[in-house]
């Protein structure tokens, strides 16, 4: 695939090239180069990670495994409550 990118709610990966693969009729992994990743986690971190290549591996249709290679990347934003929030 040529520029692709994949939406998922407000999680979105993005490269210049890309590869998908299914196994047992769902996506078994979701590869880009030169891509970024913007997603949110369960407990509502928002992480933002960059490189040569990501691969998202799944299990039952959620992201378990996400490797990066070449020059990575990242920045976490953590979801602080609001009494911590002068901290």
């Amino acid at each position: 695939m040529k520029m692709p990118v994949a939406v998922e709610k407000n999680n979105e990966l993005k490269g210049s090239s890309g590869e998908f693969g299914l196994k047992d009729k769902t996506i078994d992994y979701f590869k880009v180069y030169s891509g970024i990743a913007s997603y949110w986690t369960a407990d509502s971190a928002h992480n933002v990670i960059e490189g040569e290549c990501i691969n998202i591996i799944f299990q039952d249709g959620r992201a378990i495994k996400i490797r990066v290679e070449g020059n990575p990347k990242g920045r976490l934003y953590l979801n602080r409550e609001k009494k911590n929030a002068g901290d």
